[in-house]
């Protein structure tokens, strides 16, 4: 993961945020003023990580991910449509922007043993999503401008990384960044059970991802409890699905290939 957070970091500009608003609108219109910006800040920072990463040219699996997390959306109810891309790099890691936009690499959608792993990873990144953590982190910050952070998912909570001054800082070990990272884990679980997928899928999911082998992080107090509440709601839950066993295994046999797959482009 180190090196990918030295990519993201070489790669994307910081982008600054004015946490101020013109004291005359109203509370409407500042929500409207944020996301608009949180929109455009996604697409700068999207853009950039599509001339970084080799992204993949594949329909079967740009639709099935594009699927998920649509219906992971709706339950979520963002505030914007997210939009799901998958990289080509052998690398698992996802990356959520602001404004809803969501990478994820072929070798994160083959690490997952399940659909609900799968689903689980997508459900925490759209919760990030879904309560806008990157403009209320900046809200709450000292100064008239606050660095947007992205998000690299990882562990039972994903590892938060700031940009600034051409490096990215892990965060996660902060209260603040703690905090949103238990308040994704809490939102990630009840879609998962609206959207009927085995709830235990969000923690092995995350677990197998390098962050969480790194970074040790721990699921929030009360979520195994919770969890347990869910499993006796819902006896009936999906696993996985021959969707995903297809996307999995066409994207594996595309990794084995030497060299670059011939499905990825680069734009």
């Amino acid at each position: 993961m180190s090196r990918l957070a030295a990519r993201v970091g070489l790669a994307l500009a910081v982008f600054l945020w004015s946490a101020g608003g013109g004291a005359q609108t109203s509370p409407s219109q500042r929500r409207a003023e944020s996301l608009e910006k949180e929109l455009a800040i996604g697409k700068d920072l999207a853009a950039q990580i599509e001339r970084q990463f080799p992204m993949l040219d594949d329909p079967e699996a740009g639709a099935y991910v594009t699927q998920l997390g649509e219906r992971l959306a709706r339950v979520a109810a963002t505030a914007a449509p997210v939009t799901v891309q998958v990289t080509g790099s052998q690398e698992p890691y996802g990356i959520v922007l602001p404004g809803g936009f969501l990478y994820l690499s072929a070798g994160l959608i083959t690490t997952m043993e399940t659909e609900a792993e799968l689903a689980g990873v997508m459900a925490h990144a759209v919760a990030h999503i879904a309560a806008r953590h990157w403009m209320r982190r900046a809200a709450r910050s000292q100064g008239p401008d606050s660095v947007i952070s992205i998000v690299l998912l990882g562990g039972v909570g994903g590892v938060c990384l700031r940009l600034g001054s051409g490096s990215v800082v892990p965060e996660t070990h902060g209260r603040f960044a703690r905090a949103f990272e238990d308040e994704a884990d809490w939102m990630a679980l009840e879609y998962l059970h609206h959207t009927r997928y085995d709830p235990r899928g969000l923690a092995s999911g995350l677990l197998r991802l390098p962050a969480a082998r790194s970074y040790g992080t721990a699921p929030p107090a009360g979520f195994q409890e919770r969890l347990d509440d869910l499993l006796r709601g819902t006896p009936e839950c999906v696993v996985s699905s021959s969707a995903f066993d297809q996307v999995k295994a066409r994207l594996k046999a595309a990794l084995r290939r030497p060299g670059a797959p011939p499905s990825l482009r680069r734009p």
